[in-house]
């Protein structure tokens, strides 16, 4: 399974400078800032995941994806930010954190969890024991939480119905595909994803208690599923998508 090519114009990513200059002095009500947590086993490829997008890896880069390995033994920070045409245009700054995932540090990533905005939970979908050992995450009633299936491009160990299930029991309310030897399919991860992220006025909501998580993902169109073999078009919403409509 690959994801097909998103049209690029899907996102925009502007520097720092035209972002104070432009945004954060008119329309800061409208910049949501998440700060993104990646957890996951060792080798499940949260820290290409987090360099193929903070860095913008091109295809033709010599990032050497899945060669010569080296565990991530301390938590990697980084920020990006995208203009998503589906929020009007508006900014969504991801303050990323890669965690180690050796059983060894696995209790001090934990400690990233506490007031994250959104967990991305990656599993190898061609090492079937990465996804049996996926477990439930203590996380706090207004974060977003996503089960990534990373490793499509190669021969799979784990159905996506399987995987679908897994999100369910987990408490993740979705879960999806990626590569990240396809720019486009991690870029269509973090343009769809983000473009769902709660503002502040609506994580105000779900810490009162007003609305849950699952209650906002609802209303939003954001369901659990998977279209195979695709990533969305940019005319299609989120609910299509995720539930394979056509």
């Amino acid at each position: 399974m690959h994801f097909e090519v998103i049209d690029h114009s899907e996102y925009v990513d502007e520097g720092p400078e035209q972002l104070r200059g432009n945004l954060l002095e008119e329309n800061d009500q409208y910049t949501i800032r998440a700060k993104v947590v990646l957890i996951g086993d060792s080798g499940v490829g949260k820290s290409t995941i987090f360099s193929r997008f903070t860095q913008r890896y091109s295809l033709q880069s010599p990032c050497q994806i899945g060669q010569h390995f080296s565990p991530t033994t301390t938590p990697q920070f980084a920020s990006k930010q995208l203009s998503l045409p589906r929020l009007g245009g508006h900014q969504v700054v991801f303050n990323m954190w890669d965690t180690p995932g050796l059983p060894a540090y696995q209790m001090l990533s934990r400690i990233y969890l506490a007031d994250a905005t959104l967990v991305m939970q990656v599993f190898d979908l061609s090492n079937r024991d990465t996804f049996t050992q996926l477990k439930t995450l203590q996380l706090q009633p207004n974060c977003m939480h996503v089960l990534v299936g990373n490793k499509s491009d190669l021969h799979r160990e784990v159905s996506p119905e399987e995987a679908e299930q897994k999100a369910r029991e987990i408490g993740a309310q979705v879960y999806v595909e990626c590569t990240c030897k396809r720019e486009e399919s991690i870029y269509g991860l973090f343009t769809r994803v983000g473009s769902e992220i709660p503002d502040e006025r609506e994580r105000q909501k779900i810490r009162a208690g007003i609305v849950k998580v699952p209650q906002f993902q609802r209303q939003r169109g954001l369901l659990i599923g998977y279209r195979r073999g695709s990533a969305p078009p940019p005319q299609m919403k989120l609910r299509e998508w995720f539930n394979g409509e056509s």
